[in-house]
């Protein structure tokens, strides 16, 4: 190949990637791409899923069953606040290292002051905070308790807005020792849940998100810092994004999670069940507290598929702790994926490669296959990857390059001919 040609052949090959670039970029803002590209990072994560264990964690779940079978006891749902102190004091007792109530202790009720009592002898239990549909009109009290459970403003940190925020009643949240979190989740496009803010701003205060304070009453002497791309509590470090998000990193299933009913705890704390079982189940355990029950339950779309919002949270609790999460997408390997995705049909179309049309006619599939293997060998390695992107652009590539060589081929063809009549 000449100079000449060769400085042809490489202006042709930066416009056609200029262009497939500015095609993708584009391409980017189409919805049905967009969840496309999530789905294929979803199926990446499931490829790569690391195991998680539960052995540090128990969900207590007041599902229906519960609710009917302890309508003779308790009475009809929802129970006063002495039942929950009933518990928690078990729980207490039993060497629960943090109960965390995935349930909204929004409006008093009767036996509050019981409840605080327990909480307070507990000093190590967590209430959520929730955002609610509609924002409310609130007061000064109301405000002075948010700032009284607001985290120290950390530079740099950054975390998800929130106009508005319901508290438990300040009779609860106020109780010694009481740590708020905020379980609000938004899901991407689609509905499905892949990644969770660990801080939350509301009326320019910060909260916690429920796991994150979950894990620092297990540890209320490490210290909560961050450089604006790691948060970190303790020994932990966790990659957040730019919105002071952590990138979940699912495992293959959630199946393991231990679950017990609230009517065996309520059994065991009333000394008519087997007390010693419950017991040892709970003992230093981070215990999770909510309900499944169509009344008071949730669910959540994850990658997973649909899961209970309270199996959610103890599950989301668990990555964290174990530090299965994915570092947010950098911009140097995403330049790589798309650089490889560009050379590979680029490299098979050279012009001294043209008595080898196998290379051209293979070279799309090889781009698909390495870009695909590169892209998953770094979320493998706990590195968020581009993948529907640069395969989209090295098509765009790929194709532009098969059509400019049959026009050649046809132009080539076609001054043959000529040739031929000129002789004959």
């Amino acid at each position: 190949m000449t100079g000449t040609s060769a400085r042809q052949f490489l202006f042709k090959g930066l416009g056609i990637a200029t262009v497939a670039l500015t095609l993708t970029v584009l391409a980017y803002q189409v919805p049905i791409l967009q969840r496309a590209s999530l789905a294929l990072q979803d199926v990446q994560v499931m490829a790569t899923a690391l195991p998680l264990t539960y052995s540090d964690v128990l969900v207590v779940d007041v599902d229906e069953a519960s609710i009917t079978g302890l309508t003779s006891q308790l009475g009809p749902w929802p129970y006063d606040r002495d039942v929950y102190a009933l518990v928690n004091e078990y729980l207490r007792k039993s060497g629960a290292k943090v109960v965390a109530y995935d349930i909204l202790f929004a409006e008093p009720r009767s036996g509050d002051e019981q409840f605080a009592a327990s909480l307070a002898a507990t000093g190590n239990a967590v209430l959520i905070a929730s955002e609610l549909a509609e924002s409310l009109q609130r007061n000064a009290a109301h405000l002075a308790q948010v700032n009284k459970s607001a985290l120290p403003r950390m530079e740099g940190v950054p975390a998800q807005s929130r106009p508005d925020i319901t508290l438990p009643v300040a009779a609860l949240s106020d109780a010694r020792g009481v740590r708020l979190g905020v379980n609000t989740v938004v899901p991407d496009p689609g509905g499905i849940v892949r990644r969770v803010p660990l801080i939350h701003e509301v009326y320019g205060k910060r909260l916690p998100s429920l796991q994150l304070a979950a894990l620092m009453a297990a540890n209320p002497d490490a210290a909560l810092s961050g450089d604006g791309q790691t948060l970190m509590l303790g020994v932990w470090r966790w990659p957040i994004t730019a919105s002071g998000e952590v990138e979940l990193r699912f495992p293959k299933t959630p199946n393991g999670m231990p679950v017990m009913p609230f009517y065996k705890l309520v059994l065991a704390a009333l000394g008519t069940d087997s007390a010693g079982d419950v017991a040892s189940a709970v003992r230093g355990k981070t215990i999770f507290v909510g309900s499944s029950a169509a009344i008071l339950g949730d669910y959540i779309e994850t990658p997973l598929g649909k899961m209970q919002g309270l199996i959610c949270a103890a599950l989301i609790h668990q990555m964290l702790a174990q530090g299965s999460v994915l570092v947010p997408r950098h911009s140097a390997w995403d330049a790589l994926l798309f650089l490889m995705a560009f050379a590979i049909p680029l490299a098979a179309f050279l012009p001294r490669l043209q008595d080898r049309p196998y290379a051209e006619n293979l070279s799309g599939v090889l781009m698909v296959v390495v870009v695909t293997a590169a892209s998953t060998a770094l979320v493998s390695r706990g590195q968020q990857a581009a993948l529907l992107y640069p395969l989209l652009a090295g098509l765009i590539v790929y194709l532009a390059m098969m059509l400019m060589r049959l026009v050649t081929l046809s132009n080539e063809k076609r001054q043959l001919d000529l040739g031929m009549r000129a002789a004959q």
